[in-house]
């Protein structure tokens, strides 16, 4: 697959467009991949997309580019731990109620929503994670949502619907609905198993080289990424 991203400019209304430009090439594992603009997150809600017809996705956020060979990621990440959903866990923070309070105290996003949001999850069963707990479900509650790599089988995109019906319904900060999202899939699903491979984030690291956003972008006049 190619992706084209261009930026053009409306001076008529003062706006900034992007145009992405999708071209498909023909394998047996499709895989669909996109990076957001280097604007902002505009785009960010793909990432919770049923892309029913890929077998695969790959989601990387607009300050990464791909270091490894996408074909290696899905045998790495789903194949080799026969995984349906891939993500890595925070680099620092592992603790629901840790990101609240980092989020209220950087204001991403306004305190009483935040609140009524967390809210919310205590009372339907939300409780700190416990790193020392060997059973717990996930290795960290917090993930890192630059990185993404997905299986699309019914509990994979079940879990990225629910996941974006938390974002829509609450705030748009997704590491504080990921865990809680994912315990209430188990605990309504329990016939129904849903393999999530969370890595760790040097893991991500290594699969992904970070450029901030404010770093100009010297593509001209497009920027181009070859599948």
């Amino acid at each position: 697959m190619i992706l084209d991203h261009r930026p053009c400019q409306d001076k008529k209304n003062n706006m900034k467009i992007f145009i992405y430009s999708l071209y498909f090439l023909p394998h047996e594992f499709l895989v669909f991949f996109i990076f957001c603009d280097l604007e902002g997150s505009y785009q960010r809600s793909f990432i919770y997309f049923e892309i029913v017809y890929f077998r695969y996705s790959i989601w990387i956020d607009s300050k990464m580019r791909l270091q490894t060979d996408p074909m290696l990621i899905l045998e790495y990440f789903l194949w080799r731990k026969k995984s349906e959903y891939a993500i890595s866990n925070h680099y620092d923070r592992h603790c629901v109620w840790e990101e609240v309070d980092q989020n209220k105290r950087l204001n991403k996003y306004n305190h009483s929503a935040i609140d009524e949001q967390f809210q919310y999850y205590q009372s339907d069963g939300l409780v700190k994670f416990n790193e020392s707990d060997s059973s717990a479900p996930l290795p960290s509650y917090v993930p890192e949502g630059s990185f993404i790599v997905r299986a699309h089988t019914p509990m994979s995109n079940l879990f990225s619907c629910l996941w974006f019906n938390e974002v829509d319904r609450f705030t748009s900060r997704d590491q504080l609905s990921f865990a809680y999202t994912f315990l209430k899939l188990r605990r309504m699903n329990p016939g129904k198993p849903f393999s999530l491979n969370m890595f760790k984030d040097c893991e991500r690291r290594a699969m992904a080289k970070i450029f901030h956003h404010r770093v100009e972008n010297t593509s001209s006049p497009g920027t181009s990424t070859i599948l």
